[in-house]
């Protein structure tokens, strides 16, 4: 039995995928969370085999989840399931650690190949992203391009997430076990280095370039 996770902001879309899932005998849904932190924590109590994970949510970005799920005890798979097929989504998801990316739009018996090929111990990508991905192989380009969050490193990348997410400092230092002055430094240079007045710029700029950590 192949036990998942589902973790995707919208309720009506795990109810989905849920129903979807559960018409294979060999599959067994054992969670459905609506964020990155209780994607961590249902991770630690489930020990699910795979978890398919919608790559924009809320506390905690879909790169930092993904980084602390393989990093974990459990041998526990991420399948990356997103609307976008941008080259930076599927490059930031596989340097993560991600066994897949699915492209949301072509879902349904394509998620459950995905699954199954992850389980057998390969990656699996939509075709629709995968000329991507051989372009970088052989070109040697990087797949991200220049983007606004050039300058930002990791850590300044994770705060800029919950910030957007609306998280109050003191929560951002407990969610990602910072203490409150680190926060506010990544604060500052976020703002310094984007060239942003306050924190509703910030929160603007994030929400327009909708960009995952990396």
């Amino acid at each position: 039995m192949i036990e998942i996770l589902l973790v995707d902001d919208h309720a009506i879309v795990r109810d989905g995928l849920q129903r979807l899932l559960a018409a294979e005998a060999d599959f067994a849904v054992v969670g459905s969370v609506g964020n990155g932190q209780d994607a961590i924590e249902a991770v630690a109590e489930l020990e699910p085999d795979i978890v398919v994970m919608a790559i924009t949510m809320p506390r905690l970005n879909c790169v930092g989840v993904t980084k602390r799920i393989v990093a974990s005890p459990h041998d526990t798979r991420v399948l990356c399931l997103s609307m976008h097929k941008s080259s930076q989504f599927v490059e930031a998801m596989l340097r993560a650690g991600a066994s897949g990316f699915v492209v949301k739009d072509s879902a349904g018996k394509e998620l459950i190949h995905a699954i199954r090929t992850v389980m057998d111990g390969h990656t699996y990508l939509s075709p629709a992203v995968t000329s991507n991905v051989i372009n970088y192989f052989m070109h040697g380009d990087d797949m991200c391009g220049a983007t606004i969050y050039s300058e930002l490193t990791e850590g300044e990348r994770e705060v800029m997430q919950l910030l957007d997410d609306g998280t109050k400092v003191r929560d951002i230092a407990s969610a990602i076990n910072l203490p409150i002055s680190t926060v506010h430094m990544h604060r500052c240079h976020i703002m310094e280095k984007l060239n942003l007045a306050g924190n509703a710029k910030l929160v603007t700029l994030a929400v327009r370039e909708e960009l995952p950590s990396m």
